[in-house]
């Protein structure tokens, strides 16, 4: 996973990083995959929102057998959603 300038927040520039919870773009992403077995299936969940954009990178062997399989969801809400209620002044 990186950002658009190319740095790689983890499992990047052929390093594998261990399951853990990273800090990246202004929320908390959840790494996961079982220890010790790299080709193991891995996720990632984060709530967000994200303070910027981010982008996984998947890679795949020379001459892979079959495409990689990806399951993705995510939800992208307008900025207003997230912004408080506003609540009605003081009656007057």
């Amino acid at each position: 996973m990186r950002n658009a300038s190319g740095h790689y927040f983890f499992n990047g520039n052929y390093r594998i990083d261990y399951p853990r919870t990273f800090n990246i773009a202004g929320t908390k992403f959840h790494y996961e995959r079982p220890e010790h077995r790299i080709q193991a299936p891995q996720s990632i969940t984060a709530k967000g929102p994200t303070t910027e954009g981010v982008y996984l990178v998947v890679s795949s062997p020379r001459k892979p057998q079959k495409g990689p399989n990806l399951k993705t969801k995510y939800l992208n809400l307008p900025p207003n959603v997230l912004d408080p209620v506003p609540r009605p002044g003081p009656a007057g």
